[in-house]
């Protein structure tokens, strides 16, 4: 044993006291810990992605975690762009340290895409010749694997660079499923957080799969921070027991994904000296971006009137699936839709992304397909705004 690996035991064997002295199924961990993290965005206005990818990068390999067992998905476009004000440094909060020093560039660029990910999930080293690094999740039966991915989605869809087809719900289960049926892994979490406003449209936390690996403790998949070892939580807890007037700091508003890229383009042009040509270029990408959301939201009014009338407008925005049933009935159906739609409608802001439930209504409406697809292709065509 390697003074890495007697150095996580030790720490690990620390926890013996939590819970009556008894850590469940943790006490003896075995097999092998992985980590598939993946940004499923580019362009500077999606900083906070990459941002984040590079922070969990930091915290898993302060926990333990060897690089080979560590594999990273993201577009790699930030840390020099023109607009960061500290070339070569990404940071996760104000005033932050570097996250980015050290993070291992497996896939990136045009290499993170859905087959990618599927085929690293899988082990499938064949699938991924010429792609990345090669590195894939080669677990066993007693492994552990932690997935985190950050990026804007939507219903029954997960995003990925560029304009490559986004992950479907369905693609993900299925590509689960082969992973449990080849015994590859003992236990597996996804994390799925959002806003806690409770704002419509935000997501929440979900848990789905064996919910008794709730009770794990985060160290089973993620290691520990040797600077806590030491520390006294009884005295935390004391003092912050006996001190009422201990407030968390309040966070600035909350802003929804589907705003970012506007709030980006708002924060440029105000932050821009009057006059100046950056005032002007912030300007004009502002505009294109109302532009494309105008388009947008019309382009699919125009639609769902063309194919279901205009009185079934507002049932067909609005309308879910009743509890217990899926997203949508007819996957392909779903996919071809999806695909089209953001061929011609655009995606250059993922603000398109909140009518895919739409989209999944018109498929479970029993939509024709030609016409939908001819419908969606001549409409925003014929809507189509000029590039800024």
């Amino acid at each position: 044993m390697d003074g890495t690996s007697h150095k996580l035991s030790s720490r690990i064997s620390k926890f013996n006291h939590v819970e009556n002295g008894n850590l469940n199924d943790n006490d003896n961990i075995e097999g092998k810990r992985w980590a598939v993290l993946i940004a499923g965005s580019n362009g500077y206005w999606n900083y906070r992605h990459q941002a984040d990818v590079c922070h969990a990068y930091q915290i898993l390999k302060n926990g333990g975690l060897e690089d080979e067992n560590i594999i990273v998905f993201m577009f790699d476009d930030i840390a020099f762009d023109i607009s960061n004000p500290r070339p070569g440094i990404i940071i996760n909060k104000p005033d932050g340290e570097d996250v980015y020093k050290g993070v291992p560039k497996d896939y990136t660029g045009e290499d993170v895409n859905v087959n990618n990910f599927l085929a690293v999930l899988l082990g499938n080293k064949t699938a991924l010749t010429g792609q990345g690094s090669g590195k894939v999740v080669d677990s066993g039966p007693n492994d552990r694997i932690f997935i985190y991915y950050t990026d804007h989605g939507a219903s029954g869809i997960l995003c990925m660079p560029g304009e490559a087809e986004s992950l479907t719900a369905d693609d993900l289960i299925s590509a689960l499923k082969k992973k449990h049926e080849a015994k590859s892994y003992k236990s597996m979490v996804r994390r799925r957080t959002g806003f806690d406003t409770g704002e419509e449209g935000g997501s929440q936390v979900m848990q789905y799969g064996s919910v008794k690996i709730g009770k794990d403790f985060l160290f089973t998949y993620m290691g520990t921070n040797p600077e806590n070892d030491d520390y006294n939580y009884a005295n935390f807890a004391t003092t912050s027991s006996n001190n009422q007037s201990i407030n968390l700091p309040i966070t600035s508003k909350v802003v929804s994904q589907r705003d970012a890229s506007l709030h980006h383009f708002l924060h440029k042009f105000k932050r821009a000296a009057e006059g100046s040509p950056e005032k002007a270029e912030a300007q004009k990408q502002l505009l294109g971006e109302l532009s494309h959301r105008k388009h947008i939201d019309e382009s699919i009014n125009q639609i769902v009137t063309i194919l279901f009338g205009h009185e079934n407008v507002s049932k067909m925005l609005k309308s879910k699936q009743s509890a217990g049933k899926p997203l949508v009935d007819d996957w392909n159906c779903f996919k071809l839709l999806v695909n089209t739609y953001k061929k011609h409608c655009g995606s250059r802001s993922r603000y398109e992304l909140k009518y895919s439930g739409v989209l999944a209504n018109m498929c479970n409406a029993g939509v024709d397909l030609k016409q939908a697809i001819a419908t969606i292709t001549e409409t925003c065509s014929n809507n189509s705004p000029p590039l800024p």
